[in-house]
């Protein structure tokens, strides 16, 4: 980013304000791409604002698709982002915008909203139609892998992935061993092989800087660990899964990673509270693998037992809070569906226990 500020000065000092906009607005995104939003933004006015009239067209678009890109990631009010996609769309072809990038800025959309069958649709077609321009295909995968993850297709996953490695489409080390590890996750495989796939996902990120990276991993490690049951309770103080829970989220901008933050805590308190209850554990993301609650459960600690439910509830209190907060802005309902299925299994727990 800071050499392409110097370089928009040096432009700007030549008289050339055509460059000068190229590299004003490719500091911009360097900055977002970050999530620093702050500086991102501010770059970004300055460029619109005083746009040349010989502005280069590709950069014009980047700037403009980045209007949308910011609010998906900060305050994601629908009217609001339907109407910048209009906006785009308009403009698409007197800039020759990359062909891709209209079903991916749909997708996004279908996304944020929960309609995962949608998403895959566009990510299908942006892939189809890409001319070597624009968001790059690794993104695309990136977005198909989820969508088919959420809607329960482990085969096309897999596929995806498939197509991600024999491309070699990877924009950071270990983009395709996390994608293969949420696969080994979300198919309920054994914790030995969990185990694997995140210490080859870890390895393969090791000095990697940055939020996104730093929180994925993290993330990662919480989901693994709290499903070994030879690393014993998970709020003991020497649980892998407490010792990530410990460290700060970077994400601290994106309301996709605060809500992520906060369902990792309502995972991470219910898997506690298993525990306490002698209850075997589940992964709570994908939930392939149904919880197995006895009729009736006899915690060995009562106290402890009360406690930990209470952090549960609490979590859960705390998460759907968020979860109401952003379906509201979107106008969709699947988060609040989605801790509610949590409290679902938290009230299943304490049912039994008598609590």
């Amino acid at each position: 980013m800071v050499q392409y500020q110097q370089a928009a000065q040096t432009a700007l000092e030549l008289g050339d304000r055509s460059a000068w906009y190229e590299y004003t607005v490719w500091a911009a995104v360097c900055a977002l791409r970050n999530e620093d939003y702050m500086r991102g933004l501010n770059l970004l006015i300055r460029a619109r604002s005083d746009e040349p009239e010989d502005a280069p067209k590709y950069e014009r678009w980047v700037a403009r698709t980045w209007a949308l890109w910011i609010p998906l990631d900060t305050r994601p009010e629908l009217g609001r982002l339907r109407g910048l996609l209009e906006d785009l769309r308009t403009q698409a072809e007197q800039l020759r915008a990359p062909a891709a990038d209209m079903p991916v800025g749909d997708g996004e959309l279908h996304r944020e909203r929960g309609e995962w069958a949608e998403a895959l649709r566009c990510c299908e077609n942006a892939w189809n139609i890409h001319d070597g321009r624009g968001v790059g295909k690794y993104f695309i995968a990136t977005r198909a892998i989820d969508s088919c993850l959420r809607l329960g297709q482990w085969t096309s996953a897999a596929d995806w992935i498939a197509a991600l490695a024999a491309a070699g489409l990877e924009d950071r080390p270990g983009l395709r061993e996390e994608h293969e590890l949420h696969l080994t996750l979300a198919t309920g495989k054994e914790a030995g092989e969990l185990v694997r796939r995140l210490r080859h996902y870890a390895d393969r990120v090791y000095g990697v800087t940055g939020p996104f990276a730093a929180d994925r991993l993290r993330e990662a490690t919480v989901r693994v660990t709290m499903l070994v049951l030879d690393e014993g309770d998970p709020a003991a103080a020497h649980h892998p899964a407490r010792q990530e829970m410990r460290r700060r989220w970077r994400r601290t901008q994106s309301v996709r990673g605060t809500y992520n933050a906060r369902l990792l805590l309502l995972d991470y308190r219910l898997a506690c509270l298993r525990h306490a209850a002698a209850v075997p554990p589940v992964d709570d993301l994908y939930y392939a693998t149904p919880q197995q609650v006895p009729p009736s459960v006899a915690p060995a600690d009562v106290d402890d037992f009360a406690h930990r439910l209470h952090q549960a509830s609490a979590a859960a209190g705390w998460a759907m809070q968020y979860a109401r907060y952003l379906d509201g802005l979107l106008e969709c309902d699947w988060r609040q569906r989605e801790v509610q299925s949590r409290i679902e299994r938290i009230s299943e727990i304490q049912n039994a226990a008598g609590a």
